[in-house]
């Protein structure tokens, strides 16, 4: 499998390389960012749905094909 060894440095075997791999762990500065913007989440995203309405109403008579938000699912228009 290709993907495996990309994951870790490309890595095929203990201190083999084939090929140039990344490494994207999260360290502890973006954790840490990460951990404080996701208690706005759901604000950031609230905020997000109230300016798709208002988009949307005003773009409801165009020639548009916009996103639409199934009842059972809430879109956050990202």
């Amino acid at each position: 499998m290709r993907i495996r060894p990309l994951r870790d440095h490309a890595q095929i075997s203990k201190y083999r390389h084939e090929e140039r791999g990344y490494n994207y762990r999260m360290d502890e500065m973006q954790g840490a960012i990460l951990r404080v913007k996701l208690r706005h989440l759901d604000q950031w995203n609230a905020a997000r749905r109230e300016k798709a309405t208002y988009y949307q109403k005003k773009l409801a008579d165009q020639l548009l094909v916009l996103p639409l938000e199934l009842p059972e699912r809430r879109h956050v228009w990202h």
